[in-house]
């Protein structure tokens, strides 16, 4: 029954989501979408480079697709404490946008959508309802496993059929592995193989379970498409002592599937298992240190989460003020000092997010909205960063399995990212935060407004020159930074009006 119902509502979702397509590509635009898109190899031992694959192709334009509980207004005005100002946007500096920052780790929708159903068997990822849900958000880049889970899971060699194995394969039934004991009655990687080539992805992060796997099995993951290789993760804390008792004994095992995989695939991109860079204690230095030896990887592993930085208050002013502080200095600052520590290599963000047990959280508030819309801004901002995943697929489905804040966000941030083809490099005015991308004469600009108050501008001065074109626009209001009540407006107009707590998608074509 709950099947069904999920079923008829991702079937009206889709309906309307047509429907508004249909509106949206006869708006006043012009605008045509670039396919295989690639990145410039900038700085790295490999760790730029696109892989076989290049970025995953999406035809669609930006357009209105509704999401369920949300209110949708396009009625909306600006209040009476609305300020008029200017926007300028200079081309003169533009650089290509890396289009693999906009990835996912896919490996809990499995485990926790399976359970959350009731039977495990029948929850199939590759099919409607999450095939859509998936595929809505224009992933460029998945990452599997991409979390703790890597230590359990194993790889059926030679067999790509979901009857191979059960769930990650692993026997260790236990508490503190409880994925090891339930009868999926199919194998996860088999499965998410499925839904990347249903979905056109090309670009494909394997962790490899160094722990208890083997090198066949890394290079099984390569011949299905892997073209990065990560070597497990948090393996530098305490937990894992006795299985990795220092830095020396990773690097040992590590090298050893770096050397017989790039005899086979000379092209992956291998990317190691740093210790956190600011941590002064004594197991993360001497880990970090050991890394400094490791020959033919290309990338390190970091993580960018909001509980890395700054504690959550009932004040929501200095929640918007240290996600600022986060994304314009704290993760700018470590991110040179990976580069410091490992020059010429490139940062794999592994894990970026909310972690939803702070209290109060910012996940799926208006505050999480604009740490979303600043960790793109981020990630475009900073080549030395060659993919990034969000944490990830469970936290875009509630309990009751419908998508939350955070996918309606990520949408407009996929959007961004599958329709620019270049980010211009730019000051957005007014203390706004977000980013501006442009694909020939159509400009995408992710924007978030938390600046205090409504901001109108008459019209984008584009090098100078106003354009007089129609503006379209795709917004989320809430009425507080701390709020989960989201609004959704659309809006076609030759001005820009962009509420205060509002994450807005603005797209336009000049002539």
């Amino acid at each position: 029954m709950r099947f069904t119902l999920i079923n008829l509502i991702f079937s009206s979702v889709l309906f309307i989501a047509v429907a508004e397509q249909d509106q949206c590509n006869n708006a006043d635009t012009s605008h045509t979408k670039k396919n295989g898109m690639t990145h410039s190899d900038q700085g790295g031992k490999g760790g730029k480079k696109n892989g076989s694959g290049g970025a995953r192709k999406n035809s669609s334009q930006p357009d209105n697709t509704a999401v369920p509980n949300s209110t949708d207004n396009t009625n909306n005005s600006p209040s009476s404490e609305s300020v008029t100002g200017v926007w300028d946007i200079s081309t003169a500096n533009q650089y290509k946008l890396n289009k693999k920052i906009h990835g996912t780790c896919i490996v809990a929708i499995n485990f926790f959508s399976a359970r959350r159903s009731g039977s495990p068997e029948n929850n199939q990822i590759a099919l409607n309802p999450y095939l859509a849900l998936f595929d809505s958000l224009h992933w460029q880049i998945v990452e599997w496993t991409g979390d703790a889970s890597a230590h359990l899971n194993r790889l059926k060699v030679n067999d790509t059929t979901l009857r191979a194995g059960n769930g990650f394969n692993c026997t260790d039934c236990e508490a503190k592995n409880a994925a090891c004991c339930v009868p999926f009655g199919k194998d996860f990687f088999n499965e998410n193989l499925r839904l990347m080539k249903k979905t056109r992805i090309r670009n494909f992060d394997y962790t490899v379970n160094l722990s208890s796997g083997t090198i066949d099995e890394a290079l099984w993951a390569c011949k299905n498409g892997a073209t990065w290789l990560q070597g497990e993760l948090e393996l530098s804390t305490k937990r894992h002592v006795d299985r990795w008792p220092n830095g020396q004994s990773y690097v040992k095992e590590w090298q050893a599937y770096i050397d017989a995989i790039h005899k086979q695939y000379p092209n992956v991109v291998f990317e190691s298992d740093a210790a956190p860079i600011w941590s002064n204690q004594p197991r993360d230095v001497e880990w970090n240190n050991a890394l400094t030896s490791l020959k033919g990887d290309g990338s390190k592993r970091m993580y960018l989460w909001d509980d890395d930085c700054f504690t959550a208050t009932n004040d929501w002013n200095y929640n918007i003020s240290q996600i600022n502080l986060a994304y314009d200095k704290t993760y700018p600052d470590r991110l040179r000092m990976m580069l410091s520590k490992f020059p010429g290599d490139s940062v794999n963000i592994a894990q970026w997010g909310m972690k939803n047990f702070q209290d109060p959280q910012l996940d799926n508030t208006m505050a999480g909205a604009h740490l979303i819309v600043k960790a793109y801004s981020l990630f475009e901002s900073m080549t030395m960063i060659n993919h990034a995943f969000f944490m990830s697929m469970k936290q875009l489905i509630d309990k009751t399995m419908v998508p939350t804040n955070n996918y309606k966000i990520l949408v407009l941030a996929g959007k961004f990212v599958a329709n620019s083809d270049m980010v211009v490099t730019t000051t957005l005015p007014d203390g706004l935060s977000g980013s501006v991308g442009v694909n020939g004469k159509t400009f995408y600009c992710l924007v978030s407004n938390q600046t205090g108050g409504d901001r109108i501008y008459p019209d984008i001065n584009i090098n100078g020159t106003g354009e007089n074109v129609v503006y379209h626009q795709i917004t989320y209001t809430a009425a507080s930074p701390g709020s989960m009540d989201f609004t959704r407006t659309t809006r076609n107009e030759k001005d820009i009006l962009l509420k205060n707590n509002s994450v807005s998608l603005i797209y336009f074509t000049i002539p």
